[in-house]
């Protein structure tokens, strides 16, 4: 295996351990493994966040939303949220039950 094998490899066993450190993992409440783990762009303390979406509105409108997903580990378990971000793709936006945005430091 060459360092680069050695790198991504070393990166899905962190992601993994990240993954079971809930523990509604552990006892078999959630999936071993996560079932999102390909989206999976980076991990954090006690949060887990996924590449970018976007979906029609449901207002009607012709823009289409984007949004990010997230899990953050809550009470033993990952709960999903996502995070609408700004049309300009700026950094910011705002969660949709207010758990994380992006690039907030107090987050981990």
């Amino acid at each position: 295996m060459d360092a680069a094998g050695a790198g991504r490899l070393q990166k899905r066993i962190e992601e993994h351990q990240h993954w079971r450190q809930a523990e509604a993992v552990r006892d078999g409440r959630q999936p071993p493994a996560d079932p999102d783990a390909q989206e999976l762009e980076e991990i954090r303390e006690g949060i887990r966040v996924y590449g970018r979406e976007q979906r029609a509105p449901v207002d009607g409108g012709a823009a289409m939303v984007s949004f990010r997903v997230v899990k953050r580990l809550a009470d033993g378990r990952w709960e999903r949220d996502e995070i609408m971000e700004d049309p300009d793709d700026r950094p910011g936006g705002a969660s949709r039950t207010g758990l994380v945005r992006p690039g907030d430091s107090s987050h981990g």
